[in-house]
């Protein structure tokens, strides 16, 4: 297949495993012999020049700092999600280019997405889209319905003919429930995956009589870090001692270091800094248990599975989207988001009452048999082939295209904003 993948943010620049993960499937999608072309936008990371295959033609009116300072929040809003004609051409451009058999949407949160995909629609042009997170609900409800009716953004039929790929169904109910909205079609669900260098091999457990506690991603809030800092607080003040926490990730470090030692409990609590995947994957295989009291609306992480596939037992929110693939007690421990419920599940760790080698083995098996890179690929390119049909792009040479998608634009902006000279 020809894919056109777009996306808002891509490697060197990321804000996390949502473009990570696109780049990991653009790479399988390529190693299977599809022609790849991605459309993403300017990257200011100091990094190698991008691949042939990556076009940094698109512009972002997200993720940039102090961006909106010259404009309201509602017209930066606008630009995100509803419309930004730049990037219209560009969308136009690439078709007549390259000539996909299917454009592939990921985060798209930036680009002036309803209008692109309003664009797809009108010519005919087959895609799918990757919900790692909202965006659909983002869409239903970035404008009021009369301006969305210039994209067809209030048409059920808008949606329709799009192949739709979501991480869990914890994020399609998530997205009904928030934009008010019934998918068309269901989505098909692609729960994430783990990538595993290292095969599976026979561990130890609590290595001297002591329990080693791990987590790895953001250091925020919203992933549990607060959560995971009291529980350890409320160990040490029970007495409970033979354990240790290291935590790997880049975010708001200085303040959880400040937060640990007003705590008193730096001496068993660690902050590492970012690590590569392949020395985050050398700490799976050490450690014994992995954090993840992340909050309820997580759709998929994988960073937890990914431990998992070295027998690093994950202990995460139970109503997650993560916890879809976790039976409780058998691949993992599940917990309500509160420090007292992830210092019982830590108490019980360090006391054995809960079995580490029996739940590893099994997390282990199930990460490396059903959610492997390899299968995931494989869900992704059935709905993609299975989304193929004839499209021409002969219209999208018409002097007409460009000048009705620029009336479009500007419609949406009157209908929003009023007139202007």
């Amino acid at each position: 297949m020809k894919i056109l993948v777009i996306s808002n943010l891509y490697p060197p620049f990321v804000i996390g495993g949502y473009e990570l993960n696109c780049a990991n499937i653009v790479n399988a999608f390529r190693d299977r012999g599809h022609d790849v072309l991605v459309a993403t936008t300017p990257s200011h990371i100091p990094g190698p020049p991008d691949p042939l295959h990556v076009r940094r033609c698109l512009k972002l009116s997200s993720h940039i700092p102090n961006y909106g300072v010259a404009i309201s929040a509602e017209s930066w809003l606008h630009r995100c999600d509803i419309s930004d004609y730049d990037n219209v051409v560009a969308l136009q451009q690439l078709l007549v280019e390259f000539v996909p058999d299917v454009v592939f949407l990921w985060n798209m949160h930036g680009l002036g997405t309803l209008h692109l995909i309003d664009f797809l629609n009108v010519h005919g042009v087959p895609w799918g889209i990757y919900l790692g997170d909202r965006v659909f609900e983002q869409l239903v409800n970035a404008a009021p319905h009369h301006v969305k009716a210039v994209f067809r953004g209030h048409d059920p039929g808008y949606f329709a003919s799009g192949g739709i790929m979501a991480v869990s169904q914890h994020l399609v109910d998530e997205i009904e429930a928030l934009g008010c909205f019934v998918f068309p079609r269901p989505p098909t669900i692609v729960h994430g995956y783990a990538i595993t260098p290292g095969p599976s091999a026979p561990r130890t457990y609590r290595r001297d009589g002591r329990v080693r506690f791990m987590a790895a991603g953001r250091v925020s809030e919203h992933k549990g870090t607060t959560l995971i800092c009291d529980a350890v607080a409320k160990l040490t003040a029970e007495g409970v001692g033979n354990f240790e926490v290291d935590v790997f990730g880049e975010g708001d470090i200085a303040f959880y270091v400040n937060y640990a030692n007003a705590l008193a409990i730096s001496h068993c609590t660690m902050f590492h800094g970012g690590l590569t995947q392949p020395r985050l994957h050398e700490q799976f295989q050490v450690h014994d248990a992995f954090l993840f009291p992340t909050w309820s609306r997580e759709p998929f992480a994988f960073a937890p599975f990914e431990a998992a596939a070295y027998g690093c037992v994950p202990i995460l929110t139970s109503n997650c989207g993560c916890s879809e693939r976790i039976v409780d007690a058998v691949h993992g421990i599940k917990i309500e988001r509160n420090a007292e419920a992830l210092a019982a599940a830590m108490r019980l760790v360090v006391e054995g009452t809960i079995e580490l080698e029996r739940i590893g083995v099994a997390a282990a098996a199930m990460v490396r048999q059903d959610l492997s890179l390899a299968g995931h690929v494989d869900k992704l390119e059935a709905v993609l082939t299975a989304q193929q049909r004839p499209w021409s792009p002969a219209s999208l040479s018409d002097e007409r295209t460009l000048l009705l998608a620029f009336m479009k634009h500007y419609l949406s902006l009157a209908f929003r904003f009023g007139a202007t000279d």
